[in-house]
């Protein structure tokens, strides 16, 4: 059996062969596809199939009428073990061959496809009544009109998904072997979260606050600007009665200024005055801005109730209407 399937092979490989430079040169990039394929057939032949296969298929992309590059691919697919990606190519090259009245390949086609059949994975795809869901395979989109019917897959594992606009996410994967006939039901999508349970939209849930500059704050604002006056003055003054000080020990005062001469008691005097300035402004001037910082806090903006407003509701069992907010 394995010496007859070899030999099938070998006889395709040479149908299609005879094929493929006729129709190649009458392709515009036929260089190109011959070079691809020429690459294709040399890792084919050296039982490279998962690279031989994209060379064949980039091929094909060039001179889509060429057999000969979808025959192999067929082939290849076939060897790599795709078998519903073999199967389909050869679908397709039985339809060219056809097409084109050519009776050998349209033979191997005829061969492999009945031969392919029975050992093709199928999944059938049964999905809920969410409206405008989308079901997809492998990242790919299956059209609806195919829910419900044995679609052929290549054997592995499989990832299927599906989303619609305002419902969560699905997906599953599944494991399926060549000749196995599994179903997979896409259960009705969760709607989202502020569809599901009537959520309010962030704008209705905030609460509606008044203006952040109170009359109060407004009186904050003065005390802190005092405050902040009177810290600059106390500063001043601390500068002016250093100088004093300075000037007071020069003219014969002793260090903390409890001894001096006449001429230097005018001074000194000065310098006392302008120490015990500064000294109250630092205090008034701390004293003001600490109030102006109690103050702006407890006389913030009150939270409003939110006006009266009718929203729409969305549950899983019912629709409607309710009323929020206060007058």
């Amino acid at each position: 059996m394995r010496t007859s399937s070899r030999s099938s092979l070998c006889a395709a490989l040479v149908v299609l062969a005879a094929a493929s430079v006729a129709s190649a040169q009458r392709s515009s990039d036929g260089g190109a596809a011959i070079s691809l394929y020429d690459e294709g057939r040399r890792l084919f032949e050296a039982e490279q199939y998962d690279l031989a296969c994209p060379k064949f298929d980039a091929s094909l992309q060039l001179n889509p009428d060429d057999i000969d590059a979808r025959g192999m691919l067929a082939l290849c697919y076939e060897r790599a073990g795709k078998l519903a990606s073999a199967w389909a190519q050869f679908r397709e090259l039985r339809v060219r061959a056809q097409r084109s009245n050519r009776a050998e390949p349209l033979r191997v086609a005829d061969e492999h496809i009945a031969a392919l059949g029975p050992r093709l994975a199928k999944v059938t795809i049964r999905i809920s009544s969410t409206p405008g869901i989308a079901v997809l395979r492998d990242g790919l989109v299956v059209p609806p009109e195919a829910f419900g019917s044995g679609l052929a897959v290549d054997a592995g594992t499989l990832t299927f998904s599906a989303e619609a606009k305002g419902y969560q996410g699905w997906s599953i994967e599944l494991e399926i072997k060549d000749g196995e006939e599994k179903a997979i039901d896409v259960p009705s999508l969760v709607p989202m979260a502020s569809a599901e349970a009537g959520l309010e939209t962030p704008a209705m849930t905030t609460a509606a606050r008044g203006p952040l500059l109170t009359s109060s704050r407004w009186i904050a604002v003065g005390l802190a600007g005092a405050g902040l006056v009177s810290l600059g003055g106390g500063t001043w003054a601390g500068l002016e009665a250093r100088s004093s000080r300075d000037a007071a020990r020069e003219l014969g005062c002793n260090t903390d200024l409890s001894m001096c001469p006449s001429a230097a008691l005018d001074t000194a005097n000065a310098a006392y005055s302008r120490g015990r300035l500064s000294t109250g402004l630092f205090i008034g001037g701390g004293a003001l801005v600490g109030a102006a910082t109690v103050v702006w806090f407890i006389a913030g903006p009150k939270e409003r109730p939110p006006p009266v407003q009718l929203q729409p509701t969305i549950s899983e069992t019912s629709v409607g209407f309710a009323i929020t907010g206060s007058l």
